[in-house]
């Protein structure tokens, strides 16, 4: 199952239906899960889509994916990041 599915069935299974003395235990697990395992996966895919529009890519065929790609680049904190650490390179 693709993780960003996965972090929306982990992220709903501490809510109703979800029975209440189990909501606690399944919260817990869905937190495990989520930060040992989902967060370091699409952390790495969005790692994987910055470095393929790097080499070029992700160009004007993938019109959604270059726009979200250009929105975090212009968002105040990606700004903030590059003025404080410089520019980068992902691929050498």
């Amino acid at each position: 199952m693709p993780p960003l599915l996965m972090h929306l069935v982990f992220s709903r299974l501490s809510l109703p239906p979800m029975q209440w003395l189990l909501r606690p235990l399944a919260g817990a697990i869905a937190k495990g899960v989520q930060k040992s395992y989902l967060g370091p996966q699409i952390r790495q895919h969005v790692a994987f889509m910055e470095a393929a529009q790097a080499r070029g890519f992700i160009d004007a065929r993938q019109p959604r994916l270059l726009a979200w790609l250009l929105a975090i680049h212009a968002h105040p904190a990606h700004q903030r990041a590059q003025a404080q650490g410089g520019p980068y390179s992902l691929l050498h």
